[in-house]
């Protein structure tokens, strides 16, 4: 801004990405890492993961309004 702060910062990837869609690279996180199940009932979540992403899988219907990741709920 006019006062020399920083409000946010994106890279080319991020620019391009938004144009052609995503690009997989090797510095890309598997996705399907985030959510590791070890039995019926137990899993262990990392909290990156989209409520999106986490209603997909458990057929839930958390509003991703408010928060974009389970560690924001």
């Amino acid at each position: 801004d006019e006062y020399g702060g920083v409000a946010g910062m994106i890279t080319i990837e991020d620019v391009l990405e938004q144009i052609v869609g995503e690009i997989e690279d090797e510095h890309d996180i598997e996705e399907d890492s985030f959510i590791l199940k070890h039995s019926e009932v137990n899993y262990t979540l990392k909290a990156l993961v989209t409520i999106d992403d986490f209603n997909d899988y458990f057929g839930t219907q958390f509003s991703d309004e408010e928060f974009d990741t389970i560690g924001g709920l």
